[in-house]
């Protein structure tokens, strides 16, 4: 045994065992050195059992690390002295106590007794000066000394769930984080109106809040607008919700995530510096005109807003936008996506700038806003897609609409080249590929694929110029039949020349995908030209046949190769992507 006096740290995990496992009563009092003792599992409901006798009374002197997630005894051994402790963390322990008296806990930072339900009374923390999170759970007091937190200046982070806060303990503390969950809200604030105070009780440092399943909270107080330094509000699952203030701006809050607030029926006006903006199943009816103020927003997710009917969203003032999501919003008839008249975003040079500024590199990867409408049967499908200002677009459909005038089952088309003293230094188009998606998806996993436009310019006399690729990024997230649509801008100038100085007489459009997973069943598009035209919006139907088959063969395989890995890749960048929450 003489070996264990040098042991310095234990970690176990628990879902290892086989069956169960049995520790001595004396299996900690040779190890005088050990600093780190750690027994976790990675399960929420552990299966495996941890037995301790009821004679087991020594734990090391010098532990710095106390994690044992299920600890099975009623309290700490007696004779534990907790004074070097840096970190705490008894998560669904039997614990009824853990040590009589005041120590002196200056090296303690963390503190976590989530999900030990049999502890009722928070010890005595009053001189834990250096504490910065603190995780607690269910009926805890804070016994004789309920004032003791604030002593916690270096506190940043109170996550209770679902423990009632004194709004005494928190007020002038320096927390920066707040979590609460699944607390009754008349037991939210002991001894205080909790719709009055909730923006008062709560430290001014504080950055982040978090509700999660508090019933009978009806409304957000006024009070709130008192927390000018929130950065992240996320208010999930509040079935009761209905009302929040109105005409305040949280001039800090950068994300605001009111998901499963299923009673909320207006559109949220508490900040207009937001940038992520998570509103799903919702009951909010409309998204208002003016949401143009949200000049820094570039996420809008509402899916499954079974309520919303309209939606106004003008593109041309959300400089921003990268996301909207109103999929399976079953109610929606229309989406007013305002954006630049015909062409002016262009001519104006608004578009032109990144054009020039992406125009060398490989992808020619100007950014683009993705609106998803997937599953909203009520949809004026024709007005959406008469819009000038999606970049992007993804809809449910098995059959290409009329408005594509040019369709193909190939891999390319090709048009003349229509050359004016005045042919602008962009050529333009839309593109909409009707693809299959018919595969197993684990739960909750999504799939993507990758699309692939590119535009070669041919003379009669044999000269040409290849575009680069103009690749964009589309997921879903179930079986069926999808519509996918982009906005395709192609720079017309090589070097100091125009395409038009240089005689080019007809373009071939190629697009590929780049997942075995989708089914392309065809593929349309509609020039520019025709784009913004009512008289030609239903315009006859062309199918074109494939072209140039042996080169094409060749740009098929070069892009094959060049995305073998796409949907892997796809995946983590909207993993990136999405975040708040």
């Amino acid at each position: 045994m003489r070996g264990t006096r040098r042991v310095l740290g234990i970690s176990l995990n628990i879902d290892e065992i086989i069956d169960e496992l049995h520790i001595h009563e004396n299996a900690f009092k040779k190890m005088g050195n050990l600093r780190f003792l750690t027994i976790f599992t990675n399960k929420y409901m552990p299966d495996k059992k941890v037995h301790l006798p009821d004679s087991f009374d020594h734990l090391p002197p010098k532990l710095k690390l106390l994690c044992w997630e299920g600890y099975p005894m009623k309290s700490l051994p007696s004779n534990f002295c907790p004074r070097r402790l840096v970190k705490l963390k008894m998560k669904n322990s039997k614990l009824k106590k853990l040590w009589e008296g005041s120590w002196n806990l200056t090296c303690l930072k963390e503190v976590n007794l989530w999900g030990s339900e049999n502890l009722k009374e928070i010890p005595d923390l009053s001189r834990a000066t250096n504490l910065e999170k603190l995780y607690l759970n269910y009926r805890l007091s804070w016994g004789k000394n309920p004032s003791s937190m604030q002593n916690f200046n270096n506190l940043t982070k109170v996550e209770t769930h679902p423990t009632p806060i004194n709004h005494e303990t928190t007020k002038g503390l320096p927390v920066a984080e707040f979590c609460m969950d699944k607390v009754k809200f008349e037991k939210l604030l002991e001894g205080i109106q909790p719709l009055m105070c909730m923006g008062t009780m709560l430290p001014a440092s504080l950055k982040v809040l978090f509700l999660s399943d508090i019933p009978n909270m009806v409304e957000l107080p006024f009070s709130i607008q008192n927390l000018s330094n929130l950065t992240d509000m996320k208010i999930i699952r509040c079935i009761d919700l209905e009302i929040l203030p109105t005409g305040i701006n949280l001039v800090s809050l950068e994300r605001l995530n009111l998901n499963g607030c299923s009673r909320l029926k207006t559109f949220p006006d508490i900040s207009r510096n937001i940038s992520s903006l998570y509103l799903e199943e919702t009951a909010i009816e409309e998204v208002p005109p003016w949401s143009e103020n949200f000049s820094k927003l570039k996420y809008l997710l509402m899916q499954g807003c079974s309520k919303l009917e309209y939606a106004y969203l003008n593109v041309s003032k959300l400089k921003h936008l990268e996301l909207v999501n109103f999929s399976h919003c079953g109610a929606l008839t229309g989406a007013d996506l305002i954006g630049y008249p015909s062409g002016m975003a262009l001519e104006g040079g608004i578009i032109g700038t990144e054009l020039q500024a992406s125009s060398s590199a490989p992808d020619n990867d100007v950014p683009k806003v993705e609106f998803s409408f997937i599953n909203c049967f009520k949809l004026d499908e024709e007005a959406v897609l008469q819009q000038l200002s999606y970049e992007k677009l993804i809809l449910s459909g098995e059959e290409m609409p009329l408005y594509f005038t040019h369709r193909t089952t190939g891999t390319s088309m090709a048009f003349p080249l229509v050359q004016t003293p005045h042919s602008p230094p962009f050529f333009r188009f839309r593109v909409c590929a009707v693809a299959v998606f018919n595969s197993k998806l684990t739960s909750g996993g999504t799939i993507g694929v990758f699309t692939k436009v590119k535009c070669q310019f041919k003379s009669r006399l044999g000269s040409y110029y290849d575009s680069p690729y103009q690749q964009d990024y589309f997921s879903v997230y179930q079986n069926g039949s999808y519509l996918l649509l982009l906005d395709c801008v192609v720079p017309l100038r090589k070097g100091n020349a125009t395409l038009a100085d240089m005689d080019y007489d007809y373009v071939n459009i190629q697009f590929h995908m780049s997942s075995s997973k989708f089914k392309l069943k065809e593929w349309g598009i509609r020039l520019w030209e025709n784009c913004s035209s009512v008289e030609n919006r239903l315009g006859s139907t062309t199918t074109i046949p494939q072209i140039c088959e042996d080169d094409e063969d060749n740009v098929v395989k070069s892009l094959i190769h060049e995305t073998e890995d796409g949907e892997e890749c796809g995946d983590r960048r909207r993993e990136e992507g999405n975040t708040t929450t």
